[in-house]
């Protein structure tokens, strides 16, 4: 999760009237300031070091092959960006 991004992106007046929605671009993961997707990156590797190495989760976890769907097919950094990339969503 990104609570504050690195490029604080931007918001667009797109009509002079002040009851039309503005544009809101918070370019979350900006390809030209790869810090917020590296620490993505290095929070899923950390996630699955610490579920598999952990004595509380040994009754979920039956193996180094148990992470399932999309995220475990991700096993190089760009694999794991693209996953994060194509999963990834804005909370407000």
């Amino acid at each position: 999760m990104i609570t504050i991004s690195i490029d604080g992106g931007n918001i667009i007046l797109s009509y002079s009237s002040p009851f039309t929605h503005p544009i809101i671009s918070p370019n979350l993961l900006p390809s030209d300031q790869p810090f917020d997707i590296r620490t993505l990156i290095y929070g899923v590797k950390a996630a699955r070091r610490f579920v598999t190495s952990t004595e509380a989760f040994s009754d979920y976890i039956t193996g180094p092959d148990a992470e399932y769907g999309a995220s475990a097919k991700a096993k190089t950094d760009d694999e794991i960006e693209q996953w994060i990339r194509d999963t990834a969503f804005v909370v407000n």
